[in-house]
Parts: structure tokens; C-alpha cells; sequence
């Protein structure tokens, strides 16, 4: 059972308000090590209180679950909240607080919903933060979004116990004994294994205890290293993920839980804060959304800690860009620059359109240096500030021509047959085909190889072709056939064709 503020007089102790994950969290088949514990010990000193918020969320929890087991945990926790006779806190006092918060674009991503995206979460963490400012109780939680809020609102106090139960989840018991319950030197072999062991496996460093100061780190959890570098944890979680450094298959773990070498944390941490996101790149570059996309499926843009290789992990990656990537790109372009602009240059956009070519063979030309004029319109160029000649750029990415073979064009005055019957032709299968690239439009387009032409045109002739060249009309041919005994080969577009070799049974 949790722990019962029943029978006491509240106020007299001071308040802890309880977040929904440490609620969850204890519900759970496997709770955290301790944490039933803890909030049993700490529920001796203090009172602990739940706000609308949380009891909105858990009951909603309730209502979208569909797996059965999980939804009997929920219940039981609602249950038990209920019982446990909680102070419950209101939303009172908190509207003006809560309004604020709504108005800060960094903190949009908390409360705007996404329709689009799969998860129905709803954010009630800037609301809960307000009921804990107006009241001014901190705040029980392991959601590192608070440590976000509180840059901008500050919190009267948050506190995650998930963060501090190192020595008893490695420990036990044994832990509790030697470091509460005796201070008997005889213990302190002990305490140094005790205390070397954790600096192995705990994101232990300097500033913290542990049987004494800690002088060495070993390990890095991503919310230490978030707070060392000042780096968001999730946007720091997803780039150690998008890297390969992570697998977010693996077992469900608080961020405080989630470790990684210390050196190479710490060089990947530092290197994650020097970054900049989507927008920032393209503003810094000067691209469009399409100019973007394309240098980074070129490679000119790769995103930090890389793509990912699970699709599925890759769109929950915020993509960010080192400032060195960025500024190496438009050293490269700047020094692409050979001439000043005139009247018939054009921007990328309108050149591309004008040789009627793809941004990829633009870029490779551009940043390749294999174009003679290339030109700018600002002083600190940028992408969107570069002039191309179209006709230069036309005459390097026209495709080569379609190694002569026939046009259908050139099809109808060779046989010669009208355009219906050409295209019949090669429908059927009579005419031999292939398909390729217009070397000026780039269209796929039809041609015909001269040998299939002259295969066709010694095997069969038309009807109205033999009439052109008897000189006589195409009904008394057909007669003088029939009386022959000769009949047509096929059809085509209601054209009659005949084999060559039976002409000589008129």
C-alpha cells in the first residue's frame, strides 16, 4: 500500500507534490530498485500530495489501455491513491503561472499536440509545475522536462529518488547497514569495495559521495552528462541512439539509468551541444526545405551521430548538424565563386528549371568546381545568394542522345504509317521497342533500334505501302489477295499487314 497521510494533520510537515511517472513507476510489475522504499521512509517526515493533473492522467491511462493486466495495475493504483488519503491540490492560484508558461515558444514541444504523430500523449507537465510553484511545494518526478521548465520558472525544489538509489540497488541491505547504521571502522575495507564497485557502475563523479568524495568518473549517465554539458537529456538520448551508441530496443531505463564510458560521453556530449538543428541549418546555409534535403542525401550534410539504421528509430531522431560541417559546406561553395554576376544568370531554382536538370547534378557541378561562371548577389554568400549560367549548365547535364535509334516520329516517315499505327505496332509486339531518356527533356520516351526496324520492314508490309506502290487502290488489292489465296499476317489499328515472302503470289 502507499503510504497514508490518514490521521495526521497536514501542513504540519512539510509537502512533497507526486508526479505521475513516480506513481506509475511504483505500480509497475518490477518497480524501480527502492523506490517502494523510499516513499514509504519518506512518507515519516513529510506528507505527500497529488494535483488534478496526475489524476487526470492516471485515469486516462486507464480509460486507453487495452491490455488487461495493465489496466487492473492502473485501477489498483487509482485505488490505492484514493485510500491513501493524499492531500489533493487544485488547479487554484496557478492560472496566471500556467498562462506564462503557454506563452514560451521552448517550451511549446510540452503542451502543443502533434496530430500527426502516433502518440496520444497529452502534456500536463507545465500545469502540474505551476500548481507547485502557486503552492510552492516541490516536486516529486524523474521527468527531465522539469529541469527545462525550471530554467524559465522556477520550481520551489525537484527531486527524482530514482537518481539516488545507487548504492542500495548495487547493495541491499548491506548498503543501508554500513552507510547508516554504523560507523564502525572495521566496515571500511568493506566501504572501499563497496565504493570502487559503484564508481564502475554508477554514474558517480566529482562533487558527489559516496563513503566519502568522489574524485574519479568512469561512467556517464545521460542525465549526468546533460547536466555537465547543458544539453537537453532527450535531445541527447536520440542522438546517442541515432549514432548507434544506444539501443532503444533495449531494457526501458530512466535516463539517470541509461550509461555510457565516461570519455566518450563526454567527447560526444560536448561535440552534441556545438550542433545545430534543421532550421538553424538551412537559415545558416541559405536552402530551401528541397535544397536541404538534397545535400543530405548527397552526403554534403550528414547529421550528427548519424542516420540511424532503424527506420522506425530514425523519425523520432531530431536531426542536428555540427557549425563545422555547415561552415566547411560554404567555404566550398564561397570558393566555387568565379566571375560577377550579369543580367543572363540565374538563381538555382530558375536555372535548375530553365536546363531542365536534377539539384543533385547542379550541386555536383557547383560544388565540384566544374562550372566557369559561377557568381553571387551578397557579399557573405550563401546558397540562395549564387548565380549560374543556365546555358552552361544545360550543356553539361544534357544527357547523351539516344545512340541512333528511331524516333516514333521517325518511325512514321520511315515505314511510312500514321502515328495510330505505329503505336499499335509497337503495343502489339509487332515492332520492337526500348525506353530512354529524351536527352533535353529527360522524359522517358520510345524509340526503335534501326535493326528491329529493318527486321520488321523485310518481314511485313502494309496493305496500304504495297497499294502506294502497285499503284492501285487498297480494296482491289485486298481481292486480288483473297483470289490468291494470301491472307493478312495481322492487324494493326484496323490496317492489314502481310508477310513480304507472299507478295509473290499476286
Amino acid at each position: 500500500m502507499l503510504p497514508s497521510n490518514r490521521g495526521r494533520e497536514l501542513g504540519a510537515r512539510p509537502l512533497l507534490l507526486l508526479d505521475t511517472n513516480i506513481l506509475t513507476a511504483r505500480a509497475r510489475k518490477r518497480p524501480p530498485v527502492g523506490l517502494r522504499e523510499w516513499l514509504a521512509e519518506a512518507s515519516e517526515t513529510v506528507d505527500f500530495c497529488i494535483c488534478f493533473p496526475v489524476m487526470v492522467e492516471m485515469k486516462r491511462g486507464l480509460l486507453l489501455s487495452s491490455d488487461a493486466a495493465q489496466s487492473r495495475r492502473i485501477r489498483d493504483m487509482i485505488e490505492e491513491v484514493l485510500q491513501a488519503d493524499f492531500l489533493y491540490i487544485g488547479t487554484e492560484g496557478s492560472a496566471d503561472i500556467y498562462a506564462e508558461m503557454l506563452s514560451v515558444n521552448a517550451l511549446k514541444h510540452l503542451w502543443h499536440v502533434q496530430p500527426h504523430t502516433k502518440h496520444r500523449r497529452i502534456g500536463h507537465d507545465l500545469l502540474i509545475a505551476a500548481i507547485s510553484i502557486s503552492y510552492g511545494i516541490p516536486l516529486v518526478t524523474s521527468d527531465c522536462d522539469y529541469g527545462l521548465i525550471d530554467r524559465y520558472f522556477k520550481l520551489p525544489g525537484v527531486f527524482d529518488p530514482l537518481a539516488g538509489m545507487g548504492g542500495r540497488s548495487l547493495f541491499g541491505r548491506l548498503y543501508e547497514m554500513v552507510a547508516h547504521e554504523t560507523r564502525d571502522p572495521a566496515f571500511d575495507p568493506i566501504r572501499d569495495i563497496m565504493k570502487d564497485v559503484a564508481i564502475r557502475s554508477l554514474p558517480l563523479g566529482p562533487g558527489d559521495e559516496f563513503f566519502g568524495p568522489v574524485t574519479e568518473r568512469r561512467l556517464h549517465s545521460v542525465q549526468s552528462a546533460s547536466k555537465q554539458f547543458d544539453v537537453h537529456p532527450k535531445r541527447l538520448y536520440k542522438l546517442l541512439v541515432n549514432s548507434g551508441t544506444v539501443d532503444p530496443r533495449g531494457p526501458k531505463n530512466t535516463f539517470e539509468r541509461i550509461l555510457v564510458d565516461a570519455a566518450a560521453m563526454e567527447q560526444f556530449a560536448s561535440d552534441a551541444k556545438a550542433t545545430i538543428d534543421v532550421k538553424e541549418t538551412k537559415d545558416r546555409l541559405g536552402l530551401t526545405r528541397l535544397w536541404f534535403e538534397e545535400l543530405v542525401s548527397g552526403g554534403e550534410l550528414v547529421p550528427y551521430g548519424g542516420a540511424g539504421d532503424d527506420s522506425e528509430v530514425s523519425k523520432r531522431v531530431d536531426r542536428r548538424f555540427q557549425i563545422s560541417q555547415a561552415d566547411e559546406l560554404l567555404g566550398k561553395l564561397r570558393s566555387a565563386i568565379t566571375t560577377e554576376a550579369i543580367d543572363n544568370m540565374a538563381d538555382i531554382s530558375s536555372v535548375r528549371r530553365q536546363a531542365n536538370c536534377t539539384l543533385r547534378e547542379i550541386f555536383d557541378l557547383l560544388l565540384g568546381g566544374h562550372l566557369e561562371r559561377v557568381a553571387t548577389v551578397a557579399p557573405e554568400s550563401t546558397f540562395v545568394d549564387i548565380r549560374l549560367d543556365p546555358e552552361e549548365v544545360k550543356s553539361k547535364t544534357r544527357l547523351e542522345d539516344h545512340h541512333g535509334c528511331f524516333t516514333l516520329r521517325e518511325i512514321e516517315k520511315l515505314l511510312p504509317a500514321a502515328s495510330r499505327i505505329v503505336k499499335a505496332l509497337i503495343v502489339d509486339g509487332h515492332l520492337t521497342s526500348k525506353k530512354v531518356r529524351n536527352p533535353v527533356k529527360r522524359a522517358l520516351q520510345t524509340v526503335v533500334e534501326p535493326k528491329a526496324l529493318s527486321q520488321f520492314t523485310s518481314t511485313y508490309v502494309s496493305i496500304g505501302n504495297i497499294a502506294t506502290a502497285l499503284g492501285t487502290r487498297t480494296w482491289s488489292l485486298q481481292n486480288r489477295f483473297e483470289a490468291a489465296g494470301v491472307w493478312p499476317a495481322f492487324e494493326a489499328a484496323g490496317t492489314s499487314f502481310y508477310k513480304a515472302s507472299d507478295l509473290d503470289r499476286l
